[in-house]
C-alpha cells in the first residue's frame, strides 16, 4: 500500500525531477550514451516532420504522435547529459509550447482530442497514453515556458484530468495504468492533492489485481500488451515513490515475461488474448530496471543477442533515461525447462532443440474487437526454425482453432457478411469451452473439451530430433464433425509437398489434398502429412477484414477427427532449407550486364542487386562462376516488397521454374527457391532476370537479387 509519506514525496517531485542527471554515464545502465544517441536521432526526426504553419508533427486528428513528439523533445530539451546538443535549447522549446497550443485547440470543451470513424464521423476521445505523454512533457518545460503558452498548456490539461480524475475514481478506464500515472502528474504540477490521492488509491488497486503468476488479467488468462502498460506506469511511478509493494509487482512482472521467452527473444503468444505472435524480440521497458531479474530480461533483450545494439523509440529512450533506475544486471537471466503457471492453466517446456507453450485459458467469444478468441491452444517452437506451429489467436477465424466441432465454413461466411458481429449465431464451436493440463511434465500434453467432446493433444521427443504431435478424440457425444486445425506459420523458401514440384507462396489462394501420406517440407521444415489431410493457404488472423498481409498468414492443415478415426498424429524435423553443399553466390558481387538498357545497382544495405525494371521484357543478366562440369540444383533468394514486381529466371533462353512474384504488403524474402536442375560447364553461368508481370499495387516494379545458390549432384544423388 501508498503511504501518506508517499503521498507528500509526489507533491515534492518537481525538485526531484532528473534524480540520474549527475551520475556519470559509464555507470548508468542501459548506458546512457546508447539512450541519447536514440533519442537525438528521434529529435531530429520529429523536427524534420514539424510544420511551423500549423504546429504539429503530423497529420493526427487524436494527437498520439504529436503528444510523443512533445514528449521526446521535452527530455532531450531537459537532460544535463555530456553529449546532448538539444539541452535547454531556447529553438527547441518554442517548438514544444507552440505543439502544445496546437494540440490545446484540438480539443473539445470536455477536454477531449477527435478522432475519424470509418465512416468520417468525428468523435472525442481521452486516449491515456496521450495524455501520460502530454503532462510528462509539461512537467519538464512548464517553469521555462511563457507566460501564454504556460496557460494553453495547464488550462488544457486540467480540464482534461478532471475527467480522468472521474475514471480512475470510477475505475472506468480500459488502460487505467497510464490514466493513473499520469494524474499522480497531473497532481503535482498543475496542482491537485486530490488528483493525487484518487491515483494513489487506483494504483494500489493495480497492485493488488496482479495474480501470483505476475500478470494482470483483463477477463481470463494473461493479456501481454496490458501487462507491458502496466510494467511501464508503475516503473514510472516507483522512480519516485519507491514502494515495497510496487517493487514487488514490477519483480513478479519480469519473471512472468522471461518464462514466455522463446530462444530468439520473442513471446509466446498462445496465452495472449490481445496480439497474435510477433517475430519481434520484447525490449521491455522502464518497469523491468527495477528488479534483478528485469535487468536481467533487459540485458539478454537488447545486447545478448550477438547483434550490434538496437535501435529502440525515442519514447523508449526518453522513459529510461528519467525513470529508469540506473542500476546493472547482476546475473544471467535462464529460461527454466519447465515452467507452470500456478493456476496450473498453462505451461513452457523445453525439449531441446524444441520448445511448446501450451494454454488452458479458455473464454466465450464475447463482443469486445481488441478481444481475440481464445481457440489456438498450442505454439510449439523449433531452436534453428523459429516458431513453427501456433503463433496465438485470432478473431472469427476456425482455421487457426486447434480442433472445431461444426462446419467451420458456417463462421467463415457470416465472418464476411457480417465482419462487424464477433460473436455469431453460428452452430460451430471453435473454442474450446474448457480445457486443462496434463500432470506430468514430460510428455507435455492437454485436455480440451468442446461441447459433450473431449480431446488430447499430447507432445513426444522422437529420433534424430524429431517431434510427434499426436491429436486425439477421446470422448464423442455430439455428432457434429471434429477437425484439427495445424497454423503453420509462413516460412521462407518453397513449399514442396512428395514429389510435386516447388511452389512459392504469395497472396495468390493455394489449396491441396494428400491422397496418401506425404513429406511436406517449407523453409527447413520437414513433416510427416497423413493422408486425407487438406491444406489451405492463405489463412489470415480475421476473415472479412479489407486488407490481408499474407506474410503474416498461415498456411493450415486440416485433419479430419471421429468415431471412426480417432488418432491424428504429425512428425516434424528440421532439414537444411539449402543442401549443406551448396555454394553460394551473393548477387552484390556476380558479373552483371542488361542488353535492354535496364539500371541495376548493389545495395549494400539491403545486400541486394536492385533491378530497376520499368517494362515488361527488360532484364538483367548475371553470370555465376562454375569450376566443374556437371548437374547442379540452382535456387534463388529475391526480396520482397511494395515496389517489386513477378520476374522469372532463364539460363540462357530456357525458363529456371515458374515465374516468382516479389510483390508484398511490406519488406520480406523469398527465401531460398529451388529454381531447376541445370547441366553446367566450366566458366560462367548465363542467368537471366526478365520481368514478366508489372506490380498493379505499387508505384514500380523493382526486382531484388540476394542469393544464387548452385547445388552440384553426386552421381548417388541423382
Amino acid at each position: 500500500m501508498f503511504s501518506f509519506r508517499s503521498i507528500f514525496c509526489i507533491l515534492l517531485m518537481g525538485s526531484l525531477l532528473l534524480p540520474f542527471g549527475q551520475t556519470a554515464a559509464g555507470e548508468y545502465w542501459p548506458p546512457q550514451p546508447w539512450l541519447l544517441e536514440n533519442l537525438t536521432r528521434s529529435v531530429n526526426f520529429h523536427l524534420a516532420a514539424y510544420n511551423p504553419k500549423d504546429s504539429l508533427f503530423f497529420k493526427d486528428p487524436c494527437g498520439t504522435r504529436n503528444a510523443q513528439a512533445m514528449y521526446i523533445l521535452a527530455t532531450a530539451w531537459a537532460l544535463n547529459l555530456p553529449d546532448n546538443p538539444y539541452y535547454h535549447d531556447d529553438s527547441l522549446l518554442e517548438i514544444i509550447s507552440r505543439a502544445g497550443e496546437a494540440l490545446a485547440a484540438l480539443q473539445n470543451d470536455k477536454g477531449g482530442l477527435p478522432i475519424i470513424t470509418a465512416s468520417g464521423k468525428k468523435l472525442y476521445r481521452f486516449p491515456p497514453e496521450t495524455y501520460s505523454q502530454w503532462i510528462r512533457a509539461y512537467w519538464l518545460v512548464e517553469k521555462h515556458m511563457d507566460f501564454v503558452s504556460h496557460q494553453h498548456w495547464k488550462q488544457s490539461l486540467e480540464l482534461a484530468f478532471e475527467f480522468f480524475h472521474h475514471q480512475c475514481r470510477e475505475g472506468a478506464l480500459p488502460d487505467v495504468a497510464h490514466a493513473a500515472m499520469a494524474l499522480l502528474f497531473a497532481g503535482r504540477v498543475l496542482p491537485n492533492p486530490l488528483w493525487a490521492t484518487t491515483a494513489k488509491s487506483c494504483l494500489a488497486g493495480i497492485v493488488a489485481k496482479q495474480t501470483q503468476d505476475g500478470f494482470w488479467p483483463l477477463k481470463d488468462g494473461p493479456s501481454l500488451a496490458n501487462d507491458m502498460v502496466c510494467m511501464e506506469a508503475l516503473g514510472i511511478v516507483q522512480s519516485f515513490l519507491h514502494e515495497d509493494s510496487i517493487n514487488d509487482a514490477l519483480r513478479l512482472g519480469a519473471m512472468f515475461h522471461s518464462r514466455w521467452l522463446w530462444e530468439d527473444g520473442s513471446m509466446a503468444s498462445a496465452i495472449d488474448d490481445q496480439n497474435p505472435y510477433s517475430p519481434k524480440r520484447n525490449l521491455g521497458n522502464v518497469g523491468f530496471t527495477w528488479s534483478e531479474e528485469g535487468r536481467a530480461f533487459l540485458q539478454r533483450q537488447l545486447f545478448d543477442s550477438g547483434e550490434e545494439r538496437p535501435m529502440v523509440s525515442g519514447v523508449y529512450a526518453a522513459t529510461m533515461l528519467l525513470f529508469g533506475s540506473g542500476l546493472p544486471p547482476s546475473e544471467p537471466l535462464e529460461l527454466p525447462s519447465v515452467y507452470r503457471t500456478r493456476d496450473h492453466q498453462a505451461m513452457m517446456v523445453r525439449m531441446s532443440p524444441w520448445a511448446a507453450c501450451l494454454s488452458a485459458y479458455t473464454r466465450k467469444p464475447g463482443n469486445q474487437p481488441w478481444l481475440l478468441d481464445r481457440q489456438n491452444m498450442m505454439d510449439i517452437y523449433h531452436h534453428a526454425l523459429g516458431l513453427v506451429i501456433g503463433g496465438g489467436n485470432a478473431k472469427l477465424q476456425p482455421y487457426w482453432s486447434t480442433f472445431t466441432l461444426g462446419d467451420p465454413a458456417l463462421l467463415v461466411d457470416s465472418a464476411k457478411k457480417r465482419p462487424m458481429l464477433f460473436d455469431p449465431p453460428v452452430d460451430l464451436d471453435w473454442v474450446p469451452t474448457a480445457a486443462g493440463l496434463g500432470t506430468e511434465d514430460l510428455p507435455p500434453s492437454m485436455s480440451l473439451f468442446y461441447r459433450g467432446n473431449s480431446c488430447n493433444v499430447s507432445l513426444e521427443p522422437g529420433a534424430d530430433g524429431a517431434l510427434n504431435v499426436v491429436y486425439m478424440l477421446v470422448n464423442v457425444e455430439d455428432s457434429r464433425e471434429m477437425k484439427v486445425h495445424v497454423p503453420l506459420l509462413r516460412r521462407p523458401g518453397g513449399l514442396k509437398i512428395g514429389s510435386m514440384r516447388e511452389t512459392f507462396l504469395a497472396d495468390a489462394p493455394w489449396r491441396h489434398v494428400c491422397a496418401a501420406p506425404s513429406t511436406l517440407t517449407w523453409g527447413g521444415l520437414r513433416l510427416q502429412v497423413p493422408a486425407n489431410a487438406v491444406l489451405h493457404w492463405p489463412v489470415y488472423d480475421k476473415e472479412g477484414a479489407q486488407s490481408h498481409d499474407f506474410l503474416q498468414a498461415r498456411l493450415v492443415i486440416d485433419l479430419p477427427i471421429s468415431a471412426k478415426q480417432r488418432t491424428q498424429r504429425l512428425t516434424m524435423d528440421a532439414v537444411p532449407p539449402v543442401p549443406p553443399t551448396a555454394i553460394c553466390h551473393e548477387a552484390t558481387t556476380l558479373q552483371a550486364h542488361s542488353s535492354s538498357g535496364t539500371p541495376f545497382e548493389s545495395n549494400a544495405a539491403l545486400q541486394a542487386l536492385i533491378l530497376q525494371f520499368k517494362e515488361t521484357g527488360e532484364s538483367v543478366t548475371c553470370m555465376l562462376p562454375v569450376e566443374t562440369e556437371g548437374d547442379y540444383e540452382l535456387y534463388g533468394n529475391f526480396l520482397l516488397g511494395r515496389d517489386y514486381g513477378t520476374v522469372t529466371v532463364y539460363h540462357e533462353s530456357t525458363p529456371c521454374g515458374p515465374s516468382i512474384p516479389c510483390f508484398a504488403p511490406r519488406p520480406g524474402t523469398t527465401g531460398p527457391l529451388f529454381l531447376e536442375t541445370l547441366h553446367l560447364k566450366p566458366g560462367k553461368a548465363i542467368l537471366r532476370i526478365s520481368l514478366t508481370a508489372k506490380n498493379s499495387r505499387g508505384r514500380n516494379s523493382l526486382a531484388a537479387i540476394r542469393h544464387f545458390y548452385l547445388n552440384p549432384l553426386t552421381t548417388e544423388r541423382k
